[in-house]
């Protein structure tokens, strides 16, 4: 009677394809995080740009109406849109739009303003 102890060939060989799998799945996972992470900082800081911007567009520190800016790569272009509400109120939008992988994305912001005479 042969009594060995270890492992065969097809279990070692099982073994490798579920760690393979495994392994296959771990990093598809943590380049869809990555992928996600580095479009949050692009939100991020686009949102950022869009509150600075429409902070100078009320205090007339910007008096353009449209532009372009660069970030990481991307060319982001921007205009604005006022809508008078009444004669005592208007609205300010600050539209930002840019081409992310073919895909065309916007982000806009608003501000309701007190028209001085």
């Amino acid at each position: 009677m042969n009594n060995e102890d270890g492992f065969t060939l097809l279990e070692v060989i099982i073994a490798m394809a579920i760690l393979g799998i495994g392994f296959a799945i771990l990093t598809q996972g943590f380049t869809e995080v990555n992928d996600g992470i580095e479009g949050n900082s692009n939100y991020n800081y686009i949102s950022i740009w869009a509150e600075s911007k429409i902070s100078e567009l009320t205090t007339k520190i910007e008096l353009n109406n449209h532009g372009v800016f660069f970030y990481q790569n991307n060319e982001y272009k921007w205009w604005t849109v006022e809508k008078h509400l009444d004669k005592d109120l208007k609205e300010l939008i600050l539209y930002i739009g840019w081409q992310e992988d073919g895909i065309e994305k916007n982000y806009s912001i608003k501000r309701i303003l007190i028209v001085e005479d």
